[in-house]
């Protein structure tokens, strides 16, 4: 990927310039960025909306986290270090956004879930419990462009 960025570009970090030109997004350790989250969740210096989305980010970095844990775990290392370097990308920056987005892509833990609802129907019944209307907020607050920017 670098390789064809820079034939591309010219740039072989296109990719990171593009997230500080465009979104102001700089290196940052991770312990930063959630330190920068957690205030923009109680500082009450953003609107509702914001804050919101900073609860999310910290949310879906946790999830992450356990995920990677549990990939460790059972040794599946193709998987982690597929999850493992979109999370260290996205919580290396002062700014995480995109994150609970990016989560769509962790195939690993939706395939889990699947499984782990397959075993257990009454799990089923608690996921779409908790991400039924989880989806929908998300909808309402993305379409109405409070989310996007």
């Amino acid at each position: 990927m670098p390789r064809l960025l820079h034939h591309r570009t010219g740039d072989w970090m296109r990719w990171r310039h593009a997230q500080r030109d465009g979104w102001h997004r700089v290196f940052s350790w991770p312990w930063d960025g959630l330190r920068h989250a957690a205030n923009g969740v109680t500082s009450g210096q953003f609107t509702t909306d914001w804050a919101f989305a900073f609860r999310v980010e910290i949310v879906a970095v946790a999830v992450g986290v356990c995920l990677l844990v549990w990939l460790a775990r059972r040794g599946r290392w193709a998987e982690l270090v597929f999850v493992g370097l979109q999370l260290w990308a996205l919580t290396t920056s002062y700014w995480w956004e995109s994150i609970a987005r990016s989560s769509l892509t962790w195939w690993p833990l939706w395939i889990a879930l699947a499984g782990w609802s397959l075993r257990r129907p009454t799990v089923l019944h608690w996921l779409l419990a908790v991400f039924a209307p989880l989806m929908v907020a998300y909808a309402v607050v993305f379409t109405n462009g409070r989310w996007a920017g």
